[in-house]
């Protein structure tokens, strides 16, 4: 019995060698998780009592992976994933998902998101369009879908509103109009683009229309009485200021558009009272529909300050060519193109499970899960109990070669002390067979 105690001893050595080998040789693997090797005494159902029972030797109870955070080294790659805490990515793989801690992803001749072996990752999808809410991507968590960067163009967006935040000079020198009552009143001294003498600021920003073309709106400002500004916006040479109220016209007798801006003793904008005004229609031709935007001067003041521009901007935008991928700290996947915009393309699926030593190792870096390790727990990075994701980042290993080093001497040292056993037994039985002769 003692060459089979020995034996299982030796066995032993030599399986626990065996994982120490392999975290070794794993050491540099990203989001490698070493192994430890459990043994566990035998003992034989026939033997009496406890009293006489000197065992059977030892036996591999299990091998179980250490699921601690390695360290997070930057990486050369955007698209290099790291989970800072607990999470796993989802792969799609042949059979079916697989899970892995490694985020050493890139992008194959598909467009497809996806890891060293070619799996893709997987990711809740953006919600359409229409059900988008305050403008921000809603994603569907029920549903897995891999991610794929298609070379597209970015489609354009004709622009609806132009928000123009000032503050008119309330020092500057009235320059009333000149109206000459009639019927229509006719204004003789109207703002006049090729005047610099008829208006007192004057600023400009671009808008796009429906096929993506640009457009230079410009907007024109003076004072025209004690608490009055008056205004009028010009796309290119096209007046698209909105009708005055007082129905002037002009020298020429064409209607005067202007916009008249009140204010009260405190330099506070008090009409229009919503501080929008909505302008003319504008046909940019080139086949695109027609324009009709609303200015709003909402926040806009009339103070002892020179002329400034608090706030200009516009919605609309061009075309854009594909620039690449930006994934944030939550795990969404923004394709980002040369007019400036980002387009959601999903958000990076974690999983979670009730018991990650349960889970089987299926070979490069991934995971399966079993009936131990229980059902995958599918959410969002940062959210409950999910760690966040870092973008540009890798986990290292978390095998600590010294340690390895340690064991690696212990399991040699065992291998023999029992090979020394079995040596000594043979001289044992060695010796009782002499004695017959």
């Amino acid at each position: 019995m003692s060459f089979n105690t020995a034996l299982s001893g030796l066995q032993a050595a030599r399986q626990d060698l065996d994982v120490t080998a392999n975290n070794i040789a794993n050491a540099n693997t990203t989001g490698f998780k070493r192994s430890t090797a459990t043994f566990a005494d035998v003992f034989s159902d026939t033997q009496s009592g406890a009293a006489d029972s000197a065992g059977n030797g030892v036996q591999l109870a299990k091998i179980t992976q250490q699921f601690d955070q390695g360290k997070i080294e930057d990486s050369n790659s955007d698209l290099h994933l790291a989970v800072n805490g607990n999470g796993f990515f989802a792969l799609e793989g042949e059979t079916g998902t697989v899970y892995t801690r490694d985020g050493a992803f890139l992008l194959d001749e598909e467009g497809f998101l996806v890891s060293a072996s070619g799996l893709k990752v997987q990711a809740f999808p953006p919600v359409t369009e229409e059900e988008l809410v305050d403008g921000g991507a809603l994603f569907s968590n029920g549903v897995l879908e891999p991610i794929r960067l298609t070379q597209t163009v970015g489609a354009p967006q004709a622009s609806t509103e132009v928000k123009l935040s000032l503050n008119f000079k309330a020092d500057q020198p009235l320059k009333a109009f000149d109206v000459t009552a009639a019927v229509p009143p006719v204004i003789n001294n109207p703002i006049n683009p090729e005047d610099q003498a008829s208006f007192d600021y004057t600023t400009t920003l671009t808008v796009f229309d429906s096929v993506g073309n640009p457009h230079s709106a410009t907007f024109y400002a003076r004072r025209t009485d004690n608490n009055e500004y008056s205004g009028k916006v010009f796309i290119g040479e096209t007046d698209i200021t909105p009708d005055d109220t007082l129905g002037r016209t002009n020298a020429a007798g064409a209607a005067e558009n202007t916009m008249t801006f009140t204010f009260d003793t405190n330099g506070m904008l008090t009409a229009p009272a919503d501080g929008k005004f909505t302008m003319g229609p504008f046909n940019p031709g080139l086949g695109a529909a027609q324009m009709n935007l609303t200015y709003d001067f909402s926040g806009s003041t009339m103070l002892g300050a020179a002329f400034s521009l608090n706030d200009q901007s516009q919605d609309g935008f061009s075309t854009g060519r594909l620039t690449g991928l930006e994934i944030d700290p939550n795990g969404i996947v923004f394709a980002g193109y040369t007019n400036g915009r980002t387009e959601p393309l999903g958000k990076i699926a974690l999983a979670t499970f009730g018991n990650n030593q349960g889970l089987k190792a299926v070979g490069g870096n991934t995971f399966v899960d079993t009936p131990e390790s229980g059902e995958p727990v599918l959410g969002e990075a940062g959210t409950s109990t999910f760690g966040l994701i870092q973008a540009g980042g890798l986990e290292t290993s978390n095998v600590d070669i010294s340690q390895q080093l340690v064991r690696l001497i212990t399991a040699q040292r065992n291998f023999q002390a029992a090979s020394k056993v079995i040596s000594t037994n043979d001289q044992i039985t060695q010796t009782a067979i002499n004695l017959g002769r």
